[in-house]
């Protein structure tokens, strides 16, 4: 009889093993799945963050590239700004000269009569 039994367990100990390795197998392709879909999706989100990286970059230029022109473009408000008042200063001048001639010629009009 205990032999019966012995043999009995072992075959019990021989089936829990076997559902042991399948689980174990099934684990490990479970595992190997998941690795899969993991890194297909890092690599997807890798891709994603590539482009959006390359996007990034060019609007950077641009943006750069704006400044640049913004900087050219008030630089030049600038030299406008200055020519215009010294424009300004040279015709009051110019106004104040006629105004004082036409003074001494008014004034020297008026002593003549």
């Amino acid at each position: 009889m205990k032999d019966l039994e012995k043999q009995e367990e072992a075959r019990i100990a021989h089936l829990q093993l076997k559902a042991h390795q399948e689980t174990i197998a099934g684990l490990r392709q479970l595992r190997c799945r998941t690795c899969v879909w993991t890194s297909r999706g890092l690599e997807s989100a890798h891709a994603a963050l590539k482009v959006q990286a390359q996007e990034l970059e060019k609007k950077k230029h641009q943006l750069l590239q704006m400044e640049s022109n913004l900087k050219e473009t008030m630089f030049q408000t600038e030299v406008f700004k200055k020519q215009i008042e010294t424009q300004n200063v040279a015709l009051e001048n110019v106004e104040k000269e006629r105004f004082r001639d036409a003074w001494r010629e008014g004034g020297q009009l008026m002593t003549l009569s």
